[in-house]
């Protein structure tokens, strides 16, 4: 990317170009979305997918704050087989995003979302809508570690 660096309300959050993604996914569409069994889902066909799960992410859609659609899964790779249902590819365009790394828990990535968006907007730029937005896990701690979740959020913009 081209490493713009931007900080605005203590969100510090870069500008990059990304290239097109194609992620293997169990998706559910809204409004209402069982999130916990949506990763359920995509975890046992996981290994039938052949898909590496150090570049799990999520990829949604949301419109007037409601959730319109949500894919659980992990980049595909030249190795990834045909898919059949429930599992199925999600293409993400290419184009600009805002990318900012959230440390600390899972948890927290429901108010972290509104702030990140606002500090993206207040910054001047204009969120695209017909992208979807997305999270990977950059780091995925070992359960009783000490060790602060990773998740870098991306926005895409115009």
């Amino acid at each position: 990317g081209d490493g713009h660096l931007s900080q605005m309300q203590g969100v510090p959050f870069s500008v990059e170009t990304m290239d097109e993604r194609a992620v293997v996914a169990v998706v559910a569409r809204g409004p209402e979305i069982d999130f916990g069994g949506t990763w359920g889902t995509f975890h046992g066909l996981a290994a039938s997918a052949n898909v590496d799960l150090a570049s799990t992410c999520t990829v949604f859609k949301r419109a007037d704050g409601s959730m319109l659609w949500y894919a659980a899964g992990a980049d595909a790779t030249p190795a990834t087989p045909a898919v059949t249902a429930p599992l199925e590819i999600v293409r993400v365009p290419a184009g600009k995003v805002a990318s900012w790394t959230f440390v600390g828990p899972y948890e927290g990535l429901f108010e972290a979302w509104p702030s990140f968006t606002a500090a993206v907007e207040a910054a001047g730029h204009r969120i695209d809508e017909a992208r979807p937005c997305s999270e990977a896990y950059v780091s995925k701690p070992a359960p009783g570690s000490d060790e602060v979740p990773q998740t870098l959020l991306r926005v895409p913009i115009e």
